[in-house]
């Protein structure tokens, strides 16, 4: 922890001189020769990881926090997540970080451009041990509070008095008023002329009235007719000859 005591924004740097860089994306993780202003820079956050052990948060650029995801290293916007959580181990002049106890954060020397430049591993005492390494430069630090005076007592004097002073003259409270006295007064205004309501009428009333037309003249029912009379008389046919 003592690479990160008292850092608020740092870079990591690789053992061939790149650094761990978050793509515009906001999703991949890469390493780059050249230092970008917003892409390197790591703030650094101290939390407690699922077994209540000192960890460290980095967040990028955007606010996604560097995290391991199935072996591949991703920025997630979860903060509390416990794939997010870098345990700082000190080798010499540089350090291990380290995530779920596993998983180590690994730059590759020399890869294929498909594959990922930065992924996460478990480092070997025999070969390739310096793709673990990473070297902390602090950018920003945190402003420490400023150091309050040491406490001076005041010493008791006795045998003074403080002098006396007079009161105030006493003052009476004004009464309180009732809201109708708070408004001011309203001019009289005479009473308009009464006007008597005009009585209601039945709705027959209220319809004008229907000229009056004379019955048309009375047209006698036709009487019904048998069905036979109805249809028309049928054509008389000798009969066959039998």
């Amino acid at each position: 922890m003592e690479f990160f005591a008292g850092a608020r924004v740092v870079r990591l740097r690789s053992f061939n001189n790149k650094y761990l860089m978050a793509e515009h994306d906001m999703k991949r993780v890469s390493l780059h020769r050249r230092d970008a202003w917003l892409g390197g820079r790591w703030t650094v956050d101290v939390i407690t990881d699922h077994l209540n052990k000192p960890a460290l948060r980095f967040q990028s650029w955007c606010g996604h926090y560097l995290a391991v995801d199935r072996k591949v290293l991703r920025q997630i916007p979860d903060g509390f997540s416990d794939h997010v959580g870098w345990q700082p181990l000190q080798e010499g002049s540089c350090v291990l970080l380290r995530c779920n106890l596993v998983d180590y954060l690994r730059a590759h020397d020399s890869h294929m451009p498909w594959e990922p430049s930065v992924t996460v591993g478990t480092p070997s005492w025999r070969q390739h041990r310096n793709w673990y390494q990473w070297h902390v430069e602090v950018l920003e630090t945190q402003e420490q509070p400023p150091i309050p005076p040491p406490f001076q007592p005041v010493e008791a004097t006795f045998g003074t008095s403080t002098p006396w002073l007079p009161s105030p003259p006493h003052r009476p409270m004004r009464p309180l008023r009732r809201p109708e006295e708070l408004l001011p007064p309203r001019p009289w205004l005479p009473s308009p002329p009464h006007r008597p309501m005009r009585p209601l009428r039945r709705p027959e009333e209220l319809l004008p009235p229907r000229p009056w037309l004379p019955s048309p003249p009375h047209r006698p029912m036709r009487p019904l007719r048998r069905p036979e009379e109805l249809l028309p008389p049928r054509p008389w046919y000798p009969s066959p000859p039998c």
